[in-house]
């Protein structure tokens, strides 16, 4: 049985639609990606491979027919959707609530398993500390998991999770711990999951419920079979003179000086191939030589911005990922801050 609150009809339509697709005479179902790292793209996805993934969710969480699950991410992507068919194929109760930035924040019902964006967790404790006492597991997608948000992580009753996949892999493919005992710095793969890393240290994964290999431009750096670290996108990385920085993980170091939203970019340089440049949204003065010299104390010094920009809003995703490449471009047009 379901339990439907706090919903606008708009996302109940969303859902019945959902419904009606995994209901239908197909054997697939027809997705659209996030487009947070390329253009968006139709991908067809099937019914039975995406069964046989939400069994594999189920497994590893150990969830069970009658358990409470919340769904608070849109479904017309593949996280949102993925909850609404794992209700099925598991018989859970699912309790709905429309996505917004902080929507455990009032929670008072005992939930056993909610995925979550990393923005969801971080605004809901920031408004109620206590924000995840009722639920027993989180699992984090969508985005990385900064600094600040992890040391927070640590405190929580909760067994807190970060997730790797895409739409194409039919949600998450790997899983890491990110508190209690066994957490870990790590991506472990779900069962029946098989990786590779190929000749420019990009991920391959297979699997057999998959039609196809998954080619990633995901730079990783595998620790085993099974394990591996995750370093940043193949097309964000930086060569500058001669020496590769990976933004994502500078940003991880930087996000105890920033509090605004902020993102490295590479930009062309005569001398140096690529410079790094750091990107800030905020409306309020900021001034670069004092963030360079809070920035020299937790980088190296090939990984400090050499231009700081400043722009008022930056340009995001449906599901709120930053459009790195399109906001460094407005950016550029708009206003310039330092060299």
């Amino acid at each position: 049985m379901n339990e439907f609150t706090d919903s606008s009809e708009v996302y109940l339509s969303d859902i019945s639609d959902v419904l009606n697709r995994w209901y239908d005479a197909n054997d697939f179902i027809k997705l659209t990606s996030s487009g947070s790292t390329a253009q968006a793209k139709t991908i067809t996805l099937k019914k039975s491979s995406i069964k046989e993934s939400a069994l594999r969710t189920q497994n590893y969480f150990k969830y069970k027919a009658g358990d409470k699950a919340l769904l608070c991410l849109p479904v017309k992507f593949i996280g949102g959707m993925m909850m609404v068919i794992r209700s099925i194929v598991s018989d859970l109760n699912l309790h709905i609530t429309a996505p917004s930035l902080s929507p455990i924040a009032d929670l008072s019902t005992p939930i056993e398993f909610v995925p979550m964006t990393p923005s969801q967790l971080s605004s809901s404790l920031s408004i109620n500390p206590n924000a995840t006492n009722n639920i027993k597991s989180i699992l984090l997608g969508g985005g990385s998991v900064n600094t600040s948000l992890l040391e927070k992580i640590q405190e929580l009753g909760s067994a807190v999770y970060h997730s790797y996949g895409m739409t194409e892999t039919i949600s998450h493919v790997a899983i890491r711990q990110l508190n209690k005992d066994n957490a870990t710095d790590y991506f472990v793969t779900l069962d029946g999951i098989e990786i590779h890393v190929n000749e420019e240290s990009c991920l391959d994964i297979s699997s057999n419920y998959f039609e196809e290999v998954v080619y990633t431009n995901d730079i990783v750096e595998l620790i085993a079979h099974n394990k591996f670290i995750w370093k940043g996108r193949k097309d964000n990385v930086i060569n500058t003179g001669g020496v590769k920085v990976y933004p994502e993980i500078v940003e991880q170091k930087m996000d105890k000086i920033l509090s605004n939203s902020f993102f490295i970019i590479g930009s062309p340089d005569a001398i140096l191939g690529e410079k790094v440049c750091l990107v800030i949204e905020s409306d309020c003065g900021i001034d670069p030589k004092t963030i360079k010299n809070q920035l020299s104390v937790v980088l190296d010094k090939f990984e400090i911005p050499k231009d700081i920009y400043i722009l008022s809003e930056f340009l995001r995703t449906p599901t709120e990922k930053i459009r790195r490449k399109d906001t460094f471009e407005k950016a550029i047009k708009k206003q310039y801050i330092s060299s």
